[in-house]
């Protein structure tokens, strides 16, 4: 039968991701542009239960071991470039952003 044990990596990688983003947005609150209905956070964590979900799908239906990465990775970097684009972010998500700098300071 399948496999459907998760490895360090499919929880540390995108939860670097999740990590970012939740400083991401708390440097935004923190710098006064408090948008609370555009978080990353959020959409990421919902993404990442997605591609979880997919990732015991594929397991249950191919009824083999996958690697979950290959379905969390395209889900949580998919939904951060898509929001950021969406947004106008992107380039400042991609080069250093200036607003976890200057909260920073």
């Amino acid at each position: 039968g399948g496999s459907s044990m998760l490895g360090l990596g499919d929880i540390v990688l995108p939860g670097l991701l999740l990590s970012f983003a939740a400083r991401f947005d708390d440097a935004k609150r923190f710098m006064g542009s408090a948008y609370p209905t555009k978080s990353y956070l959020r959409p990421l964590v919902v993404a990442y239960a997605v591609g979880l979900a997919m990732a015991n799908i594929a397991v249950y239906a191919m009824q083999m071991g996958q690697p979950a990465l290959l379905y969390l990775v395209p889900c949580c970097l998919g939904t951060m470039t898509y929001l950021g684009w969406k947004r106008g972010e992107l380039d400042e998500l991609w080069n250093t952003p200036q607003v976890i700098i200057a909260s920073d300071k």
